[in-house]
Parts: C-alpha cells; structure tokens; sequence
C-alpha cells in the first residue's frame, strides 16, 4: 500500500478463513500468509518484520475480549502472544475498525484533524472507530450496541445490536430512527455502558 495515494502497489493476497475458525486454526493461516508476503526479501530482512493484525473483536493487553461474528473460542484468547510465538517476529493485535482508523487519522482524511473523528467500516458487520484529538478510544464496537427503544419496538430475536442484526440498510435506518428522532435525543436512552467497560473507565457517557 503506498500510503501517500491510499493505492495497492502489489497483488492482494486473499486466503480462505479455515473452518472452524478457531484462533489456532486461524494462526496457522496467517503465520502461512505472513511467508509469502515475507518471501521476496532475504530472511535477515523479511523474518525481521513485525506483523499488525485486526481482529473481529474487543481487544486489551493483547487479549481478545469479544466474539461477536467470530468463533467463540476467541474470548480470552492471548492473540497477541500466540501469534508473536507462531510467527517468531512482533505482532501487535487490535479491533479491526480500530486499526483501520488508526491508519486513516495517521495517513487519510482523519490525519492533522482536531475534536472528534468518526471511523466507520462497512463489512459482514458495522465496525467503528473513535478518536478525541488524534487519541483513540478502544473497542467502541457501536455497531454492537443495544439500542432500548429500538429493540422493543423493531428488533426480531436476532437482532440484537445495530450492527449484528440491522446490517442491512433498511434496518440500520429503523434502529437509529427511533432512538435518535429527527427532534433530537429528548425521550430517549442510549446505554455505552458496555463500550465503557471495554474502553476504560473514562469513557462512561449517555445520550
């Protein structure tokens, strides 16, 4: 990726997610993918370079939290030090939509921007990505979150968050709608108290 003009500079490399799609499952994978990206450069080199990895999934200290739409084995797994172990090279793990952000306040249309910068993915699942002047704040993961009104009113036994259950356009629009009506927020609650949890202890707010 040529980080100036946001364009591939090489083939894209895309690999089947093996099944199941438990985490060492999953390593053994990406250990295989890391090679061949590795490959070109002399060993002293490509063994030499560290690995940035986005997972699916509420992320601290390395650990992943969350399993939204992924394997449920994920939870309290050491992704970070198994994946280092694997591949003999640094790895650092985080929320996919967070690294994704990161990438964009550091070289994309967030870069230099004061006050609040909104990242959001659009994928098998709604990601989101949140940053207070340059500084982000981890595992928001909005797309997963209830909202009380709107659940009551629209939600079906699978809908259980914006993103988990209301991907689809019509359904995201139903959701937000009515927990966030055209007069604004009087009258209803939206709970980030389980982003708080996963954030840190500063990030506790209602609307």
């Amino acid at each position: 990726m040529d980080v100036r003009t946001g364009q591939l500079v090489g083939d894209r490399l895309r690999v089947p997610t093996p099944q199941p799609s438990a985490p060492r499952e999953v390593v053994v994978v990406m250990d295989g993918l890391v090679r061949r990206l590795a490959a070109p450069w002399n060993p002293s080199e490509g063994d030499a370079f560290p690995v940035g990895v986005g997972i699916p999934a509420a992320i601290r200290n390395g650990t992943t939290l969350t399993a939204a739409n992924i394997d449920s084995a994920w939870i309290g797994f050491p992704a970070e030090r198994e994946m280092a172990v694997a591949m003999r090279r640094t790895v650092a793990a985080g929320n996919d939509a967070d690294v994704a952000g990161l990438a964009e306040v550091r070289f994309g249309a967030g870069r230099d921007q004061p006050g609040l910068v909104f990242v959001l993915t659009i994928g098998t699942g709604i990601g989101t990505a949140l940053f207070i002047d340059g500084r982000l704040v981890p595992n928001t993961e909005l797309g997963h979150l209830e909202l009380r009104d709107a659940m009551r009113r629209n939600a079906s036994p699978n809908r259980r968050g914006i993103g988990s259950g209301s991907t689809g356009g019509s359904g995201l629009l139903a959701s937000t709608s009515t927990c966030m009506p055209s007069s604004g927020f009087s009258g209803r609650t939206c709970s980030f108290s389980a982003v708080a949890r996963l954030s840190g202890p500063t990030t506790t707010c209602r609307i």
